[in-house]
């Protein structure tokens, strides 16, 4: 027993240890938490669920293939690590189910383990072994596991941005390229919408039992309170709980608190870490039904995220570019250039990391740092120009202000001049659309003067997949498509506000109207979900080109998902697999809001000026 001598507390943050779960009692652990993680029908239910995730259901099947010894093991077993297992409920049901799987459970706590190992002789588990230890340091060499699973909302609970950070770093450290991660995580949205400051629950139901005999030692009868708080910007939340014995007093207080990420926050820590969320695949976990039927607390509401590996042995650095080596650029007599592997490449492989060659915000409630090499979203504390040119060109910080003075510079003035007129006279579109092209200039102009005919002068280790004024002035224009009207528009705004303006340096007007038609067919707007077919990829933050991911025409049963990491690049992998000379493709818009073949249709003649010949498109048709 312990005794609580802290009363009421002004903050319970404050309490909070670095380390708090070395404190929790491993035994009142099963108890509290006992009418869901104790309960076999719970367990079962939410191992099906990790069943029919897509990838897993390949994976374990695909294990019942290899060899066995004598007792079921295979001897090439597909490895699984269940990560902060606690008594290994998920992991202990899922070996006995397929003896042709290895799995490893660890988990920090001595007590959890040792039931865990108990409970799998028990049920004669002879592939599944457990280790005790922090989730930083799992004992296992580089790319050891094929799937990794944290389960029981067992995420986010380091107490600093960078212990969760370097949580999902280790496992991406164990993972296998192209393996696969599942975390049940707490519903964010859900949490804060249904915040209560406490409440309490019997554990046992606070009934003494009367079946006891004589002399045998009786149950103890628990009440666990529970307090809580919401950090300031609501995501963290502290909890305190009382577990009360009531013929003994307090037999355990406990500070904890986790982070409450939503899952924008985690597609970007995923991305940032060479993890591909797979929005398809993903699940909400509803409340399970338990006998106590009372205070379920994170467990209420969760989501039961799915992500993979990127699948390659080179790493790339979200602020560098890649290629993947097999892919090649290949012209068609339509479409012009395009791009196709020359090698089969399984789903969840890394194709592409593309630097932006000029980028621009373009809502007014999302700011982007004007460092180009940054491209963060800026939330608070912006840096703003000196010379307030317009409210849109802010910094992360003064180092970033700093290193992009020289490009800077070249727009500041036209900024200045011609923002408010722009969006006054024309539209917001018509603004960001040349502010687009003004950044596209003073890259050129940063580059050297080139002229539209220079050569390019290459760095890339790639050149055809190079990102320099060479590769803006090679995409296509189709301006001989391009409706009249739209070109005398655009011929009314290069007039007035690109050839007689403060630019340091311009393209005379047949080139800039050459330059406005090549980024009007090839911008790509940035949106915080992936653009595939699966998920709706919400509102439009910014507008850039990407020479490199220009190359991949459009397809309504895409092959390739794209979506930029937190620096602006565009990251985009293989959504299924490719097989050799398949052409990659992307999807121009959001499958998930423009459905039907009319709807598609409509889009990609309005907009993008062709008829879609996808397979999708051509089957539709016919019926």
């Amino acid at each position: 027993m312990s005794n609580s001598k802290l009363g009421r507390v002004e903050s319970l943050f404050s309490h909070v240890k670095s380390n708090w779960w070395k404190d929790d009692n491993g035994e009142l652990y099963l108890q509290t938490n006992g009418d869901v993680t104790e309960d076999p029908a719970i367990t079962a239910a939410e191992c099906v669920t990790i069943l029919n995730v897509p990838g897993v259901s390949r994976l374990f099947e695909g294990a019942r293939k290899f060899p066995t010894n004598h007792v079921g093991q295979t001897t090439g077993s597909v490895r699984v690590l269940d990560l902060c297992c606690g008594q290994g409920r998920h992991s202990i049901k899922l070996a006995k189910d397929y003896p042709c799987v290895e799995f490893h459970g660890h988990d920090q706590c001595d007590f959890l383990i040792d039931v865990a190992k108990e409970r799998a002789k028990a049920e004669v588990c002879e592939n599944i072994f457990f280790t005790v230890g922090d989730a930083l340091s799992v004992p296992a060499s580089n790319a050891s596991f094929d799937f990794v699973m944290v389960m029981g909302n067992s995420f986010g609970w380091y107490t600093t941005e960078s212990g969760n950070l370097d949580f999902i770093k280790e496992v991406t450290r164990v993972l296998k390229p192209g393996g696969i991660l599942l975390i049940d995580q707490v519903n964010a949205d859900w949490t804060r919408a249904s915040f209560s400051p406490g409440g309490w629950e019997w554990v046992n139901g606070g009934a003494i039992d009367a079946s006891a005999t004589k002399g045998s030692k009786p149950e103890k009868r628990l009440i666990a309170c529970r307090e809580r708080e919401l950090s300031s910007d609501s995501k963290w939340l502290a909890s305190r709980e009382l577990v009360i014995d009531l013929e003994h007093g307090i037999c355990q207080e406990l500070f904890y608190q986790v982070r409450l990420y939503g899952l924008d926050e985690m597609d970007e820590m995923l991305t940032d870490c060479q993890l591909t969320m797979q929005h398809e695949d993903m699940k909400k976990l509803e409340a399970p039904t338990t006998e106590r039927n009372e205070d379920l607390g994170m467990m209420a509401s969760r989501h039961l995220i799915v992500a993979k590996k990127c699948n390659q042995s080179h790493v790339a650095s979200p602020d560098l570019f890649y290629v993947h080596p097999s892919l090649a650029i290949a012209t068609d007599t339509i479409k012009g250039k395009l791009i196709r592997p020359t090698t089969a490449i399984p789903a969840g492989t890394l194709l592409i990391i593309g630097e932006p060659y000029a980028l621009v915000p373009s809502s007014k409630d999302s700011f982007t740092c004007s460092r180009l090499e940054c491209s963060r979203k800026v939330h608070t504390l912006a840096v703003e120009c000196p010379n307030a040119c317009v409210p849109d060109v802010v910094w992360c910080n003064d180092e970033c202000k700093n290193l992009d003075a020289d490009r800077h510079e070249f727009e500041c003035s036209w900024l200045k001049q011609n923002s408010e007129n722009i969006r006054r006279e024309d539209s917001d579109y018509d603004f960001t659309m040349l502010w687009l092209i003004v950044r596209t200039l003073g890259r050129r102009h940063l580059e050297g003067n080139y002229s539209a005919s220079d050569p390019a002068i290459e760095s890339d280790p790639r050149p055809e997949f190079a990102c320099n004024w060479a590769s803006i002035w090679d995409l296509a224009s189709n301006r001989s498509i391009v409706p009249s009207e739209k070109l005398n528009h655009w011929t009314y705004l290069i007039s007035n506000y690109l050839i007689t303006s403060s630019l340091p340096e311009t393209l005379n007007p047949t080139d800039l109207l050459s330059l406005i038609c090549k980024e009007e067919m090839n911008s790509f707007g940035l949106y915080p979900h992936i653009t595939g077919l699966h998920s709706p990829r919400k509102e439009e933050f910014a507008v850039a080109l990407y020479p490199r991911a220009s190359y991949l025409n459009h397809s309504c049963i895409p092959n390739v998902s794209h979506k930029p990491n937190r620096n602006g690049r565009m990251v985009l992998c293989a959504s299924r697999d490719i097989a050799p000379g398949e052409e990659c493709c992307i999807s121009y818009f959001d499958l998930t809001a423009h459905i039907s073949l009319e709807e598609r249709n409509k889009i990609t003649e309005d907009v993008f000026l062709f008829t879609c010949t996808c397979e999708r498109c051509v089957e539709e048709r016919g019926q």
